[in-house]
């Protein structure tokens, strides 16, 4: 910024005392600068100065615009960023390995069961104790886990079996899903029966009790997603070499009348705390069956799931973990080639990680992204982020279902707005997650109680980053309508532009309703000396 001096005589200030003057300033453009306020005496002896930053930004609504991918070790994506669109901070790309998408428990038992999957000797492995009050899937797992583990002695795993056993003649004929998840925690022994000679012909008289106990009951099991998706998983991973899987294809062929596909994605159609490990089980038999396309499109859609906080649970997470590293072949890379509209960035992978800023993308026009993988084999998520603005002046030709409106007053500078932030559902339909942004107009701060108060009433943590305050409400049935407080403080007075909402819900980002800025008057408190 350039310096525009302003003189102010007849200000008086006794010694160890203060006076307040205010200084009005015409913003009229975006900028990003500083303003130094200085104080000199009458005689021009400087006395005392302050550099504050100050920041303008142009008169716009925020967009944050994503695209995203999973391929297999190649792959190219574009993002189009509209002509009159404002750029601002914040474009991104992300890379990640498959294996990196799926945050994976540091629980020993499960990193050792999904090791011995993956043929990887996970040292200290040891066994569960061979107790009578294990559970059968305790058992089952530290069998698998254990099987291929040196450390491990044949008279701990005929403990651990025998136990095992016992455990499952408790169970009852018709706990198909106990005795599935049993057969699946047994798979990695069942594929490496041959690494523990002495005891494979038990291990193998256990398995083939277990599948013929399950294939017997399979067509009287009710249609369930999950429990159908464990049947044909554990009994694909446990089958011999060359088995007839005739009965596991019959198994999937159910399962996918639950599947939904939308877009790019696919899924199957499941309810209750582990919706989604249909899902990966499913997936994971499709690898058994050579069927790597149709895995790869269900890691893509769990992938999307987990990113977008959609919140996989523990057990699903960690079967898609499995699923990406099948998929993957050869050595984990340590490097991705990143190129962004003809430019070309290698990046280093740290735990299969990549972060590149990329400010480009938030400049109009049409951005192309290639991503390389060495070896081109391992599965690559990518995701490609911009922020920009778009003028208030934009409105959709048709008004979205939701509806919002600002009441209430500011009050002065230095106190707490009495506004209030008035959210109606116009549509006949539940809205699950309505999102809201507000721009904020300067001066304008969220203190530590205004946050709380908010979020006490929000779905999510309320987030003020750069002049916007995102809000994420709970659900808004059809006709309702939601008061929220807009405990805003105001640090500068004035005629200040700001509060426009844009209101969409969070699954339909083009049904949206805009509620421009209008002019706020901020008073100043007189300050006595």
């Amino acid at each position: 910024m350039g310096e525009s001096p302003l003189q102010r005589d007849g200000l008086a200030v006794a010694a160890n005392d203060a006076a307040e003057l205010s200084v009005p300033l015409q913003l009229t453009r975006p900028l990003d600068g500083k303003v130094l306020i200085g104080l000199q005496s009458a005689a021009g002896v400087p006395l005392d100065a302050v550099r504050r930053p100050l920041t303008v930004l142009a008169g716009a609504r925020r967009v944050r615009q994503t695209e995203d991918m999973l391929v297999r070790g190649t792959g190219t994506l574009t993002l189009e960023v509209p002509a009159a669109a404002v750029p601002r901070e914040g474009a991104e790309v992300t890379v990640q390995l498959g294996l990196a998408l799926f945050e994976v428990s540091d629980d020993r038992e499960q990193a050792a069961w999904r090791d011995a999957w993956l043929g990887r000797e996970r040292a200290g492995a040891k066994p569960l104790a061979a107790a009578a009050n294990e559970s059968s899937t305790r058992l089952a797992h530290a069998v698998g886990a254990n099987w291929t583990v040196p450390v491990v002695d044949d008279a701990q795993l005929a403990g651990s079996m025998t136990s095992l056993s016992r455990a499952l003649d408790k169970l009852k004929p018709e706990d198909l899903g106990p005795k599935a998840t049993v057969l699946l925690a047994l798979a990695p022994a069942a594929r490496k029966l041959s690494a523990r000679r002495a005891k494979a012909a038990d291990l193998e008289g256990l398995l083939r009790a277990l599948r013929k106990d399950l294939t017997s009951s399979v067509a009287g099991a009710k249609e369930d997603p999950e429990l159908l998706a464990t049947l044909a998983a554990a009994l694909a991973a446990t089958a011999p070499a060359n088995g007839d899987l005739s009965l596991v294809r019959e198994l999937v062929r159910r399962i996918r009348r639950s599947e939904v596909r939308v877009g790019g994605d696919t899924w199957i159609a499941a309810s209750g705390a582990h919706r989604h490990a249909a899902t990966a089980l499913l997936a994971l038999t499709e690898i058994l069956l050579g069927e790597h396309g149709r895995a790869f499109e269900r890691v893509r859609t769990l992938a999307r799931i987990e990113r977008s906080g959609g919140g996989l649970d523990l057990g699903t997470r960690m079967l898609a973990h499995l699923v990406a590293s099948l998929l993957a072949e050869g050595a984990e890379p340590t490097t991705v080639t990143v190129e962004l509209d003809g430019t070309a960035h290698q990046l280093a992978l740290d735990r299969g990680a990549a972060r590149l800023p990329a400010a480009v993308l938030a400049q109009p026009g049409k951005h192309r992204i290639h991503v390389e993988v060495p070896g081109g084999h391992a599965a690559v998520y990518v995701r490609a982020a911009t922020e920009y603005g778009l003028p208030w002046e934009l409105i959709p030709a048709r008004p979205g279902s939701l509806r919002a409106a600002i009441e209430g007053k500011t009050n002065a500078r230095d106190q707490r707005a009495a506004l209030e932030l008035v959210v109606q559902n116009r549509s006949p339909r539940t809205i699950g997650r309505p999102v809201l942004e507000l721009t904020l107009p300067a001066g304008a701060e969220l203190d530590e109680e205004g946050h709380r108060r908010l979020a006490e009433l929000t779905a999510t943590a309320p987030e003020a980053t750069r002049g916007t305050l995102h809000l994420e409400l709970r659900s808004l049935p059809p006709g309702s309508t939601q008061r929220l407080p807009l405990p805003l403080r105001w640090s500068v007075a004035g005629q200040l532009v700001g509060l426009g909402v844009t209101a969409q819900p969070s699954d339909q980002p083009e049904d949206l309703f805009i509620l421009k800025p209008r002019s706020w008057d901020i008073a100043a408190p007189e300050l006595k000396p």
